[in-house]
């Protein structure tokens, strides 16, 4: 029963992460079988998508005019959350950082104790790899764009895909 459960439990999250946040976060895997799940979420045109039948947020048109139509990308409404994420982690490392030293000096000046414990190089040991995720997350969405655009161009029959990286995919 605890094993079949792992593995449901395994499977729906990773369901969630590979559905969602792959492409943002992690790379696509490339040359693999279509999952269930894709093959439901699959957009026929003409009829409406028995799931989704209402307008959110990451379904934004930006530009529509004769010529093309611009939409976001899909990871236009996450942007923001891993920021949020690492600034809850970061506030609560930087208190214990500042409670950690105030207590050090306490100790030390006050008390005539010894030089830092085991506890303090513990916890500075664990404060800066998790300070480089952080840093290294919240670098994923800062100084970045706020969305990347997908164009549709009806005349030319071209779609231009405007990526991360700063080049523009461009499909006939």
């Amino acid at each position: 029963m605890s094993n079949r459960l792992h593995n449901n439990a395994n499977e729906f999250f990773s369901k969630i992460i590979m559905s969602h946040l792959t492409g943002l976060y992690t790379p696509y895997s490339v040359n693999r079988p279509l999952t269930q799940q894709e093959k439901i979420d699959q957009f026929h045109q003409g009829k409406p998508h028995c799931e989704s039948k209402f307008i959110r947020d990451g379904d934004t048109v930006i530009k529509m005019n004769p010529t093309y139509l611009e939409t976001v990308d899909r990871y236009y409404a996450d942007k923001g959350n891993a920021r949020l994420v690492t600034s809850i982690i970061f506030a609560f490392l930087f208190g214990g950082l500042v409670y950690g030293n105030l207590v050090f000096f306490e100790h030390y000046f006050y008390c005539g104790k010894e030089l830092p414990s085991t506890f303090d190089m513990l916890f500075l040991l664990l404060f800066f790899p998790i300070l480089y995720f952080c840093l290294k997350l919240t670098l994923k969405e800062w100084f970045k764009k706020t969305h990347y655009p997908i164009r549709f161009n009806r005349k030319n029959k071209m779609i231009y895909v405007y990526q991360v990286s700063g080049n523009v995919l461009s499909i006939s």
